[in-house]
């Protein structure tokens, strides 16, 4: 009765809920893991406005901290074994957290961004198609998806559209952005381990934001670099696949921080990726 557990947060991507991470939990949960999802605020039924991973969005992922941190709740979760994972937008809200609040130990990040002007916004260009995308699965839609999304986000995309109130609209992504906030984590005496996993393809979130944020990390990190599109590489551990590697590797990262497993995923070569059209992964 005595004896507290490891915890795993787990956030939803872009217009998914909780529920995507089903198979994920439960591998974990089996293995001795606390694990909590939440669907980001605005989506479905999670109240609130759609905040685009902004502040409110961070204050939630800490408040699913102090959840599971509450005596009331009575969940057995050691306060020193915390980590926050997520795929797309629950990566991308991971790492803002874990650059801001010393609570969290590790991240596994997928197919997340450093940069978010840089990726939906890069040379001052918009990234039309993908934020259309983003603009549509956002709306609300009867009997279907009861999602609220903030107006700024058609603000801020019409700003970009137009080359109006620049220095704001970029603002608006800093605050949005975890390469904003690396001076804090690297002055933290405990740093989080970062996994990062993104796909070459990815036209929405490219590698190159998260590449240039973790040359400039002093704490400890990994990144999985696949072939495929935005979120493609993670799709197959999220419906079930156990043979998944990046999922594998993923679980050894979380398991290596939070369980104390000596399984060697501290000391592989921090860049791992796909050679050609092979099957075989290189560091």
């Amino acid at each position: 009765p005595a004896q507290t557990y490891p915890a795993v947060i787990f956030i939803s991507s872009w217009a998914l809920q909780e529920h995507e991470y089903l198979d994920q939990a439960q591998l974990l949960a089996d293995k001795g893991y606390v694990v909590l999802s939440y669907t980001a605020r605005g989506f479905y039924s999670s109240p609130g406005l759609i905040n685009t991973a902004g502040e409110a969005d961070v204050n939630d992922a800490r408040s699913a901290i102090d959840y599971l941190l509450d005596p009331a709740n009575h969940f057995p979760v050691d306060p020193e074994r915390i980590g926050m994972a997520g795929v797309s937008y629950g990566a991308g809200i991971s790492l803002l957290t874990a650059m801001q609040d010393e609570r969290i130990k590790v991240v596994s990040a997928m197919s997340g961004w450093g940069d978010l002007i840089e990726s939906l916004w890069a040379g001052n260009t918009p990234n039309q198609t993908w934020i259309d995308i983003l603009v549509g699965a956002s709306t609300r839609v009867p009997y279907i998806a009861n999602n609220h999304p903030d107006p700024l986000i058609k603000h801020y995309y019409n700003n970009m559209k137009v080359h109006t109130d620049i220095e704001e609209t970029k603002a608006w992504g800093a605050i949005r952005s975890p390469i904003t906030y690396l001076e804090l984590a690297n002055a933290r005496e405990n740093k989080p381990a970062l996994f990062l996993s993104n796909n070459m393809h990815d036209y929405l979130f490219q590698p190159d934001s998260a590449i240039r944020m973790l040359s400039q990390y002093q704490g400890p990190w990994r990144m999985e670099l696949n072939r495929g599109i935005h979120a493609s590489a993670e799709a197959s551990g999220l419906l079930g696949n156990e043979e998944s590697q990046i999922w594998i590797h993923a679980h050894q990262w979380l398991d290596h921080y939070l369980l104390g497993e000596d399984n060697g995923i501290d000391t592989r070569k921090r860049v791992n990726t796909i050679v050609l059209n092979t099957r075989k992964r290189e560091s």
